[in-house]
């Protein structure tokens, strides 16, 4: 593979962008596992996985502003797709970091009511990448040149 792929923002962001969806999903799923079980240690598997979303979401996202720089001036892209990606990404992240920092809270021990705060802020998240992802796969399949 040439380096100079490796380093285009296109390129990046494809790879960066997985971390914080596939963490967040997995984090959020785990909360829900650790509400049934009730076990401390599926609790601090969730909250570690979500710190790690959060953590990696600022890569994803910055990477995000560079990619659409390049890719406006690709003829198959659909704007409009991208531009809602892009505004669904910023409350993504928000929710992200937030959830990081919840993730963060539980792991410091400081009360239950943590746990409740992490739950809530992981969902919210992991439906947020949710929704990002879905307006990520219209920029080009939704792209008017290949309708």
């Amino acid at each position: 593979m040439d380096m100079k792929n490796l380093l285009d923002p296109v390129f990046m962001h494809l790879r960066v962008n997985h971390f914080p969806v596939i963490l967040g999903a997995v984090g959020a799923a785990a909360c829900l596992i650790a509400l049934l079980v009730r076990k401390d240690g599926v609790w601090r598997y969730a909250a570690i996985t979500m710190l790690l979303a959060g953590l990696t979401s600022a890569p994803a996202y910055f990477s995000g502003e560079r990619a659409e720089e390049v890719a406006e001036g690709f003829e198959y892209i659909d704007a409009a797709a991208m531009g809602d990606h892009e505004d669904s990404a910023k409350i993504a992240f928000a929710l992200l970091l937030v959830a990081g920092v919840a993730a963060a809270l539980h792991l410091k021990k400081l009360g239950g009511w943590t746990k409740w705060v992490l739950l809530a802020t992981s969902l919210a998240a992991a439906g947020a990448c949710f929704w990002t992802s879905k307006h990520a796969g219209g920029i080009v399949h939704g792209s008017p040149m290949l309708r």
